[in-house]
């Protein structure tokens, strides 16, 4: 409820406020240290209406990394979205968007990937490089790139030499290899470097680099409150 004074009548009047739109970001895996890094990212990312819900599965893996990972956390994923009902929108947040299809016919409410969102903001500014982790998902990943009708904008998918909980601990101690990787994109001819991956989240931003440097959870807010 918000108050507002009107000079005419020299009183205080209740009006209704509007309600804050409660947007989840689910981590599909169930590392603590992500999700918390996901949860301080989207609300940054989030406009001031929005209430943050963050969370992760509730079993499976610590860290996708290869393809069996993400049909855990998929099956992990749809059981978390038939228990809600007050949502106005889902950030599916992994690369690989465990999940996103089932989860867009069962849910009764928007849903995003961070991959799809991503891949989608980075085909908006051209063609475009993908920066992740964990070469064993380089096949799921270009045809997931295809499935969305984008390998015409794909140069190519690089791999940083880390693993995933070194870059989910520290991720600004990879900002000047991230920016290297933008420059090499750059003169390969890209128009943006997208950074794939829950881990990367919220570094976008942070990188001074030639090409725009893409985070897939800022591209997911941007996609779902456009709705």
């Amino acid at each position: 409820m918000r108050m507002e004074f009107h000079q005419d009548c020299d009183a205080v009047v209740d009006l209704p406020s509007t309600p804050a739109k409660r947007i989840m970001v689910l981590n599909p895996n169930t590392s603590s240290r992500i999700t918390e890094l996901l949860r301080r990212a989207a609300l940054k990312a989030a406009p001031p209406d929005c209430a943050i819900v963050a969370r992760s599965v509730a079993a499976g893996p610590a860290a996708l990394r290869e393809a069996a990972d993400l049909g855990v956390a998929e099956r992990e994923v749809l059981a978390v979205v038939r228990t809600q009902t007050d949502l106005d929108g889902l950030v599916i947040s992994a690369f690989g968007d465990p999940g996103f299809e089932k989860t867009q016919a069962a849910a009764g409410f928007p849903v995003v990937g961070l991959g799809a969102s991503g891949m989608t903001a980075a085909e908006a500014l051209g063609q475009f490089v993908i920066l992740t982790l964990g070469p064993q998902m380089d096949k799921h990943l270009r045809a997931r790139v295809s499935q969305l009708g984008l390998a015409g904008h794909l140069i190519g998918i690089r791999f940083l030499e880390a693993d995933i909980p070194d870059v989910a601990e520290a991720p600004e101690r990879f900002l000047s290899e991230i920016k290297a990787q933008a420059e090499v994109a750059a003169a390969q001819g890209a128009q943006a470097l997208l950074l794939g991956g829950a881990p990367f989240t919220g570094l976008g931003h942070l990188v001074r680099a030639p090409i725009p440097v893409i985070d897939g959870l800022r591209a997911a807010f941007d996609q779902l409150l456009a709705r």
